[in-house]
């Protein structure tokens, strides 16, 4: 797609999602976007990745060749087994979203906190790689 775009002028946001030992994990490039412009929500079935567009006056610029975007994005990517949002880690670093999610008994929905990390720290925030608290 020319610019990136999808439907409804909405940035396409490629995603990696694997299983881990103990859930899941989705990794998705978000070039130019900060951390408090990036909303994450678990819903009965489902993860939300939305954000709000970045770096004004992107449309005012004759490109020559124009592959990525600066967002809006949005992607609702259904979920393979129960998680939780209140385990979940949530980091943006180097321009890339990180999400880990843990399985949980019964999915447990709400929006997810957001740590943005420095250029190159990769620090573990939150419950990435725990085990639920009890």
């Amino acid at each position: 797609m020319a610019g990136g775009q999808g439907i409804g002028g909405m940035a396409t946001l490629p995603v990696n999602v694997f299983e881990t030992p103990g859930g899941l994990m989705v990794v998705a490039p978000m070039p130019g976007i900060g951390s408090d412009d990036i909303s994450l929500m678990v819903t009965e079935d489902s993860l939300v990745l939305e954000s709000t567009q970045r770096g004004p006056g992107q449309d005012d610029r004759t490109y020559l060749q124009h592959e990525w975007s600066y967002g809006p994005y949005s992607r609702t990517l259904p979920l393979p087994m129960p998680v939780s949002a209140a385990t979940a880690n949530a980091t943006l670093s180097n321009g890339v979203l990180t999400v880990s999610l843990l399985r949980a008994a019964k999915t447990e929905a709400g929006p997810i906190t957001l740590h943005s990390m420095g250029p190159a720290h990769g620090q573990a925030v939150g419950h990435a790689g725990h085990n639920r608290p009890a």
